[in-house]
């Protein structure tokens, strides 16, 4: 490899040590040999002849014309994976793997190396999509620009593929941001494209769950929390939202609102539904302190109209009414 201690190895000193009429063939890396004194050995004879395929700077610049034009040089593009055997190779190469992108299972070569391989892990398939649902979630319950995302990682298998769940993370919360589509591979650029900053925060204890997951958003004046698991083998839930406990499966359409916490809050809402027609299919409360501020969320069958939402908006104690989609 080339690097400080090999960078010009051959040069004016070591040449002076070789019999004159030496030939050099130049085939590992450029800069390995000083292209000036080679000139120089060239120019007294004492080196007959030379044959390069790697430079100092490529394409050669103007600067190495007189070398490469020499009498005694023959020069040539570095080609080494331009043979016929190796052109087959690759081509067999990228067949295997995109034959592998096709049936959905594990490319082992794509510009992208960390993410792909460790997406590629079965176990870290279950997160990977838990993470691309909470920041779908938390960016459509935050609601405004996004500045900076944090991923904390509670527990063993969320902390060793943290990585990677960063990219997850940033891949569902781009989705909604940007036009473009938004993977593994361009998720990281487009974050930077967007200003968006992120970071992993990794914890031991994941509370009173076996692993546990958190995507904080700050932006626009606010900070939004939410936290999910996995429950079984591959059933991701949201079990937290700013502090307030819940347990909601992250699919389909969600409405979610803040109220006050007192008798009749949830039938005042459920009655605007019914009225427009719209089929509760599950929900679940939330509360810190009884009495004080709530959290609701409510998972329907059907798409709530705008003419419900506004309904629901003008509703006395209720507040931050906002519809998920998944």
């Amino acid at each position: 490899p080339l690097n400080d201690a090999t960078r010009g190895l051959f040069n004016r000193e070591s040449i002076a040590r070789c019999k004159p009429g030496v030939r050099l063939v130049n085939c590992a890396r450029g800069g390995i040999i000083d292209e000036a004194d080679l000139l120089e050995a060239l120019e007294s004879g004492h080196v007959a002849g030379a044959a390069l395929d790697v430079y100092s700077a490529e394409p050669p610049p103007e600067s190495l014309s007189a070398l490469l034009t020499h009498r005694n040089v023959i020069a040539t593009p570095h080609i080494a994976a331009s043979t016929e055997e190796a052109q087959e190779k690759v081509a067999r190469q990228v067949t295997e793997q995109v034959i592998l992108a096709l049936r959905d299972e594990p490319v082992q070569t794509a510009v992208n190396g960390m993410a792909v391989r460790m997406a590629g892990q079965k176990e870290v398939k279950p997160y990977l999509d838990l993470v691309d649902r909470l920041a779908r979630v938390a960016r459509q319950l935050h609601g405004g620009r996004v500045e900076h995302m944090a991923v904390r990682c509670h527990g063993d298998v969320p902390r060793r593929y943290g990585e990677v769940l960063v990219v997850g993370a940033l891949r569902g919360l781009l989705s909604g941001i940007v036009t473009a589509p938004v993977n593994l591979v361009n998720a990281v650029p487009l974050a930077d494209e967007t200003g968006l900053r992120s970071d992993l925060q990794t914890f031991h204890d994941p509370g009173s769950y076996t692993s546990l997951i958190e995507i904080v958003l700050k932006g626009s004046g606010r900070t939004l929390s939410v936290s999910g698991t996995i429950f079984g083998s591959d059933d991701p839930r949201v079990v937290r939202i700013d502090g307030f406990s819940v347990e909601v499966r992250p699919e389909g359409q969600l409405l979610f609102y803040r109220n006050v916490d007192r008798p009749g809050m949830l039938a005042r809402v459920g009655g605007v539904l019914a009225e427009e027609r719209v089929n509760i299919a599950g929900l679940v409360l939330g509360r810190q302190v009884r009495g004080e501020s709530a959290l609701t969320a409510i998972s329907v069958d059907d798409p709530i109209p705008d003419s419900a939402l506004a309904r629901v908006r003008d509703l006395e104690g209720v507040e931050d009414v906002r519809l998920v989609q998944l």
